[in-house]
């Protein structure tokens, strides 16, 4: 096998969501799967769970052979499902190196087999869970954190965004040897003339101030702060004048209360609209369309969205927490603001409206910061060094 090119290779990723669900997870998996089989000749597998009953069981996407495993029922966001035993079994004995992507619970089973072939193993952790419901949740969620950091442990290699998110891995000191950091793979956003003019004709005649939110309607995104910024702005700005725009999912999976809170919420409010999903490729659209992006996760391990945002000439401000800081610090594209300081938030994004235009100057500093070849180049090599 030519390893050196990487021609013939093949590769697993595991996870439990895959296209056509968006999520930084799902678009991260897409995007690198899609660079490696069309780009270096690797033959490039994709084992998930058949989410929508309406998905095929196996098809090729953008060049990526997706296995999805049928599940039996639904645990909290993710599944059980004896199919998956079957099809990693399957897949894991065909494949070269494993890559199981976590969060995920049901990444033991493919990690573990994976062991048992001699496969090597990597692990890739995007970000940890918090449920914040009852009992069970907290019980949900304990076994997930164990559960990854055992399959961290058994992997060759772990990879995490930044460095000093990898340092709050609560296995951090017992792997840190192993532990590598890379920014996501992001492609620079295109725009779709046809689906500006649409976004563009729902924004209110006399608006002053368009912000963007690119996030599904999830609790970790921090949707309240959102809702509770908007009459600050409205104190400094007036009524009418400023304007919310959502980009992502109104029903993600396991947060329907969440969303009946919100849309609760949504009743007093005005200057908030949602666009629904847009399609990754063509988010250039979106952030056209906005003057800059807010970012206020109460849980967040880098977010992308700000990547991309800042590649397109737009400013971010975001909550200040470790992973998730580290676009703005090293691009200086924002502020940040601690998480869930309303008062803070809006005037960090008053600050920065009134700069947009000495920050869009800065994106080139920001697509050489984020160059998708980069993180191409360290898989590559990492692939290389498995041999």
């Amino acid at each position: 096998m030519p390893w050196n090119r990487l021609n013939g290779m093949k590769i697993l990723f595991s996870l439990t969501y895959y296209s056509p669900y968006v999520s930084g997870l799902t678009n991260y998996v897409k995007t690198l799967a899609g660079e490696l089989a069309t780009k270096k000749g690797v033959e490039v597998s994709v084992l998930c769970m058949r989410h929508d009953p309406e998905l095929s069981e196996m098809e090729i996407v953008d060049g990526v052979s997706v296995v999805r495993a049928k599940p039996d029922f639904a645990l909290s966001k993710g599944y059980v499902s004896l199919d998956w035993f079957k099809k990693s079994w399957e897949n894991v004995r065909n494949c070269d190196v494993v890559v199981v992507n976590l969060p995920q619970a049901e990444g033991l089973v493919p990690a573990l087999m994976a062991r048992l072939l001699r496969k090597r193993l990597i692990s890739v952790y995007h970000a940890r869970v918090e449920l914040r419901g009852g009992l069970m949740d907290k019980l949900i969620e304990l076994v997930l954190e164990g559960l990854n950091s055992e399959i961290m442990m058994l992997s060759h290699k772990v990879i995490t965004y930044t460095d000093v998110y990898a340092k709050t891995l609560r296995v951090y000191k017992k792997i840190r040897h192993k532990i590598y950091s890379v920014y996501p793979p992001i492609k620079l956003p295109r725009e779709n003339k046809a689906l500006s003019k649409t976004i563009r004709y729902k924004i209110p005649p006399g608006t002053k101030a368009v912000i963007g939110v690119a996030a599904r309607l999830a609790e970790d995104k921090g949707f309240e702060n959102i809702i509770k910024v908007i009459p600050y702005l409205e104190k400094r700005w007036g009524v009418g004048k400023v304007v919310v725009l959502v980009a992502g999912s109104m029903s993600p999976v396991g947060e329907k209360k969440y969303r009946e809170r919100i849309l609760k919420m949504l009743n007093n409010c005005n200057g908030l609209i949602f666009l629904g999903e847009i399609r990754n490729d063509l988010m250039g659209s979106f952030y056209n369309n906005i003057d800059l992006l807010i970012v206020p996760s109460i849980l967040e391990s880098f977010g992308i969205v700000q990547a991309e945002a800042m590649m397109m000439g737009k400013p971010v401000v975001t909550s200040n927490l470790p992973g998730a800081n580290v676009p703005v610090q090293r691009t200086g594209m924002g502020k940040l603001v601690p998480p869930g300081e309303v008062e803070k938030l809006a005037e960090a994004i008053e600050a920065v409206w009134s700069q947009k235009k000495e920050y869009k100057e800065m994106s080139t500093r920001a697509r050489k910061e984020f160059a998708i070849e980069k993180t191409i180049c360290f898989y590559e090599e990492l692939l290389r060094g498995l041999k």
